[in-house]
């Protein structure tokens, strides 16, 4: 992350295009919101629809909470339900600690890569509305050497699509391609990916309010030889843990069981009992539902304004 910042920033300085390729434009465009505040003075940049955008919205996970998400079975809430939360963010940054999240480059298993990083695009590619562009960063198991990186797009339907160009070539490092790599490492790195996209923006959006931590940032003129303070970051980020505070939201509980109504549930995370005598718990999703008798008249919402 560190070296791409700084060669976009020297890029904006020598007034060249600092990347070349289908994976690379998509890289430039996902990082170009997050180091906008450290462009140098004089330069700016724009989006081609004219609209203005949120600040990037910068993730890091603990361990914890990375076991946790990487840990649920089955995801289906619909992307829309994040999407509308998401705004006019135009960048995603997503930091996964060292070894999370390991894959292996061969079928002989003797060369392991973690997934480092996710960015992505709410707004890419441009041709394509409702779609989401991510690119996963790979490094070295727990080294931030970066071995490649792979792209995909997040469709509405719920799937997770190749990026490609109109030759069929793969938005993939060629590290990571064959014979350097196995054949299908970039569609289980795609799909993987994609799910805990998914899995972390639901997290961050409808989980407990006691698992967001905010990272304080510090000013530009207090870095040390470019790096910020301890504990603190460059960017405007938020830290995710673990809760054990989910389940349905509370404004659904009370008189949930009237027989003269029906109530809309909205889709939330629940540990769920698994294991030797429901000993252990894992984290799940569940989709928005209704409860209370079929026949009855739905219970109406409060709209605060």
């Amino acid at each position: 992350m560190a070296y791409v910042t700084s060669q976009f920033i020297h890029a904006a300085q020598t007034g060249r295009r600092p990347f070349d390729g289908l994976l690379d434009e998509a890289f430039y465009a996902i990082l170009a919101p997050i180091v906008a505040p450290y462009l140098p003075e004089g330069v700016t940049f724009g989006f081609s629809d004219g609209a203005a955008s949120e600040r990037a919205l910068g993730l890091i996970l603990t361990r914890q909470t990375a076991s946790l998400l990487s840990a649920v079975k089955s995801f289906d809430a619909p992307d829309e339900l994040w999407r509308e939360k998401v705004g006019t963010r135009r960048a995603i940054y997503i930091d996964i600690p060292h070894g999370a999240l390991t894959f292996n480059t061969s079928p002989e298993k003797k060369d392991v890569v973690q997934l480092r990083a996710i960015l992505a695009a709410p707004f890419l590619p441009p041709d394509r509305p409702g779609h989401t562009q991510f690119v996963v960063q790979l490094t070295d198991v727990g080294s931030e050497h970066g071995r490649g990186r792979v792209a995909g797009v997040l469709c509405p339907d719920g799937s997770i699509k190749r990026s490609a160009n109109q030759n069929h070539l793969l938005a993939t490092d060629f590290e990571l391609r064959p014979p350097f790599a196995h054949p299908d490492l970039h569609k289980a790195v795609m799909g993987c990916a994609g799910t805990f996209l998914r899995l972390v923006l639901a997290y961050y959006l409808f989980g407990p309010p006691e698992a967001r931590e905010e990272i304080a940032v510090t000013p530009t003129e207090r870095l040390n030889k470019g790096k910020p303070r301890s504990g603190q970051s460059l960017f405007a980020m938020t830290r995710l843990q673990p809760s054990a505070k989910v389940g349905r939201p509370q404004n659904t509980i009370p008189s949930s069981w009237s027989l003269s109504e029906r109530q809309e549930v909205d889709g939330h995370f629940k540990l769920q009992a698994h294991g030797p005598q429901w000993s252990q718990r894992r984290l799940i999703w569940v989709s928005g539902y209704e409860r209370g008798p079929v026949d009855a008249p739905i219970r109406p919402k409060g709209v605060q304004i």
